[in-house]
C-alpha cells in the first residue's frame, strides 16, 4: 500500500531548520530582546514616591554639589547672611590694613617701622611701644580686632587700643599666627588708635605684620558671635584668599570647603544613615559628604521629592536604571 510521505518530509524539514536556527544563536550573537518603551524613564514609580527617574535625575531639582562650595560671596547663616567679603572687606575699618600702600596712615611710638611687599616690619625700643592706626569708634559698639603677625618674642606682642594693651599675645616664636579680641567701645571717639603693642622691657625683636583688621560687629548685627567663632570665619576667609585648604574645624558648618549649615537647617535626608542631617554627628556628616563629593549624582535635594526617603543602595540602583533608560 503506497502512502504519501510529502507532509512528513515538510514536518521534518521545518524541525531541522528550527533546530539549526536555535543552535546558531550563540554563534551569531542573534538575541531577540524587547526594547524598553521610550517613555519608561518618565513613568511614575511607587518606589520613588510616585516620581519618575527623570523627575529625580533629569531636572534641576537635583543639587549641583559645586554650588555648596564656600567662596567669599556665599551668604552665611552664622554671619547673619552676610558674605565673607561683606564682613572682612566691605566691613574693614582700616584702609591700609594689609600695608599695600606701605606705612601710610600708621604711626609708631619710639620704634622703627617700614613695609615691603605688604608686610610691615616694626621694632620697639622701650616697654609698651605701640603701632596704631586712627579710626572712628562708636559708644557701645562691639568690634572684632584681629592681626596676623610673626615675632621671636613670646607672649609680649598683642592688640592695643589707644596705646594700652588689650591682651591676646603672640605665643609661637617666629611663626605667623592670628591674635584677636572683641572690644566694646566705652565712648565715641573720632581718633581711636588701634593696633599692636610690645610690652617687653628688654630684648626687643622685629615684629612682622601681615595685617591688622578692625570690624564693627554691631553694625553687621553679629556682635553675639564669640571671638572663637569670628576667628574661625576669619581663618576661612584667609584660606580662600590664599587658595589654601579651608579648615574642617566645624564639619557641621564647613567640610572640605562645602557649606553644610543649609543642609542641617533644611533637615536634608541622608540615605547613608536613613535620617535627616540635623540628627547626624560630625563623623556621620563627614562620611555622607565624602560619599556625595565622590558621587555627585547622589547629592540630591531629597526634600524636593516628598515621600521619597531612599536608602543608599536604592539611590545607586535607581540611578543605574535611569542611566539604562537614558540610552533609548
Amino acid at each position: 500500500m503506497e502512502t504519501n510521505s510529502t507532509p512528513k518530509f515538510w514536518i521534518i524539514t521545518i524541525l531541522i531548520l528550527l533546530f539549526v536556527g536555535v543552535m546558531m544563536i550563540p554563534i551569531t550573537g542573534l538575541v531577540i530582546s524587547p526594547k524598553p518603551l521610550p517613555n519608561q524613564i518618565d513613568t511614575p514609580l511607587y518606589e520613588l514616591g510616585n516620581y519618575s527617574l527623570n523627575d529625580i535625575w533629569g531636572t534641576p531639582e537635583s543639587y549641583d554639589v559645586d554650588t555648596f562650595i564656600m567662596d567669599k560671596d556665599s551668604p552665611i547663616t552664622e554671619l547673619n547672611n552676610h558674605t565673607l567679603r561683606e564682613v572682612f572687606e566691605d566691613g574693614q575699618l582700616i584702609t591700609n590694613n594689609e600695608f599695600t600702600t606701605n606705612t601710610v596712615g600708621w604711626n609708631s611710638t619710639g620704634a622703627s617701622l617700614s613695609a615691603t611687599s605688604g608686610i610691615a616690619t616694626w621694632f620697639a625700643n622701650s616697654a609698651n611701644d605701640y603701632l596704631q592706626y586712627n579710626i572712628n569708634r562708636l559708644n557701645g559698639n562691639i568690634y572684632y580686632i584681629v592681626s596676623r603677625l610673626s615675632t621671636t618674642i613670646s607672649n609680649k606682642v598683642g592688640i592695643s587700643s589707644l596705646g594700652a594693651t588689650q591682651g591676646s599675645y603672640h605665643s609661637v616664636s617666629n611663626l605667623y599666627e592670628n591674635i584677636s579680641i572683641k572690644y566694646v567701645s566705652p565712648s565715641n571717639n573720632a581718633s581711636w588708635g588701634v593696633g599692636i603693642i610690645d610690652i617687653s622691657t628688654s630684648a626687643w625683636a622685629n615684629v612682622l605684620i601681615d595685617s591688622v583688621n578692625v570690624i564693627n560687629l554691631t553694625t553687621l548685627d553679629i556682635s553675639d558671635l564669640t571671638v572663637t567663632e569670628m576667628d574661625y570665619w576669619f581663618s576661612v576667609y584667609q584660606a580662600i584668599e590664599n587658595n589654601d585648604t579651608i579648615p574642617n574645624t566645624y564639619p557641621s558648618i564647613l567640610y572640605e570647603g562645602y557649606y553644610i549649615t543649609d543642609l542641617i537647617y533644611n533637615k536634608e535626608w541622608s540615605p547613608l544613615y536613613q535620617t535627616t542631617f540635623d540628627l547626624l554627628t560630625d563623623t556621620q556628616i563627614i562620611a555622607q559628604m565624602d560619599l556625595w563629593i565622590a558621587n555627585p549624582y547622589q547629592f540630591i535635594n531629597y526634600n524636593s521629592f516628598a515621600g521619597w526617603k531612599p536608602s543608599q543602595s536604592q539611590v545607586v540602583y535607581y540611578h543605574e536604571l535611569y542611566l539604562y533608560y537614558s540610552n533609548f
